[in-house]
């Protein structure tokens, strides 16, 4: 039995030794995946100086493509050393990053919060015309808010036009969004206010990401004080404003005021939809106000 233990751990000692083992390891070693030869090199070489883990991946043999690149980086999506090392030893290895890699690379570097790297990056990659797409950009902002960097997130909008990419409402929209997602609603208004008055007059969309910021922290106050705005504005509040704010105020128990509000929106010729109906029928049966429940049901019906 001892015997067959020691044949054992001579049979796993050669096969590491031939996997890992930089003199030993040649180009014509041909491995049927890749990228596990790959990710169990970068595992057990982690830690050695970042030349000798080159080297080794050098020996390795691979034909380095988009497809095999994104795939060991998505393995390590946890772990964002070896991810880097790679990315930065396939650039040597005379492999160009896609919009993908890159931004593969942006999302691991950025949920690690390893920002100086991120930084670096994004200096490199902000060289080459064309690279920085409208998803690489999502995933920039998100990792800069979500970690609370607002000030890098606003810096980084304004170097759209930099990166060629469009510096229109839809993507000043997508930054207020994940402003108020990460709970940067006052940051978010603030910002909305100065490029308002400078850039270009505000829809209601817009609008909307501001009302539904305060309505998701549960701030009726502020959501109020915002309602007001909308309604002094030329902008005309839309079904989704109705919905975010009826919503906000049954929540919070002010059941009266949003029936107020829903039964205005046909004075305002603005239609109830499904969510908004729910949302006053939910809240009277939850006061067991059935009756007008059941009259609000009856008419939206008639009116169809």
């Amino acid at each position: 039995m001892a015997c067959s233990a020691r044949n054992i751990s001579r049979v796993y000692k050669g096969i590491f030794q031939t996997l890992f083992n930089i003199g030993t390891l040649r180009p014509r070693f041909v491995h049927s995946c890749p990228t596990s030869l790959i990710q169990n090199l970068l595992k057990f070489r982690r830690d050695k100086p970042t030349d000798q883990l080159h080297r080794a991946l050098d020996q390795c043999g691979v034909d380095l493509n988009h497809h095999l690149v994104l795939d060991v980086l998505r393995r390590h999506r946890s772990d964002w050393r070896p991810a880097h090392l790679f990315f930065n030893w396939s650039k040597t290895a005379g492999y160009e990053p896609s919009s993908d890699v890159c931004n593969e690379m942006i999302d691991i570097l950025g949920k690690m919060k390893r920002f100086q790297e991120l930084h670096q990056l994004l200096d490199e990659i902000s060289k080459i015309e064309g690279l920085i797409d409208e998803k690489m950009f999502a995933t920039l902002l998100r990792r800069f808010v979500c970690s609370h960097k607002v000030d890098d997130a606003v810096q980084l909008f304004r170097r759209r036009k930099e990166f060629g990419l469009d510096l229109g409402s839809e993507a000043f929209c997508t930054l207020l969004m994940w402003l108020c997602r990460y709970k940067h609603v006052e940051e978010a208004e603030t910002l909305f206010h100065n490029v308002m008055k400078k850039d270009w007059s505000a829809d209601i969309k817009t609008w909307n990401v501001i009302l539904n910021g305060w309505c998701v922290l549960g701030n009726v106050h502020e959501a109020k004080r915002v309602w007001r705005d909308i309604v002094a504005s030329p902008c005309k509040a839309d079904v989704f404003s109705y919905a975010i704010f009826i919503k906000a105020l049954t929540k919070k128990g002010k059941l009266g005021t949003a029936l107020k509000l829903f039964r205005g929106m046909w004075d305002k010729g603005c239609r109830p939809d499904v969510v908004v109906c729910n949302c006053i029928i939910d809240a009277l049966c939850f006061k067991k106000r059935i009756p007008e429940a059941l009259e609000i049901f009856r008419d939206m019906s008639e009116r169809g």
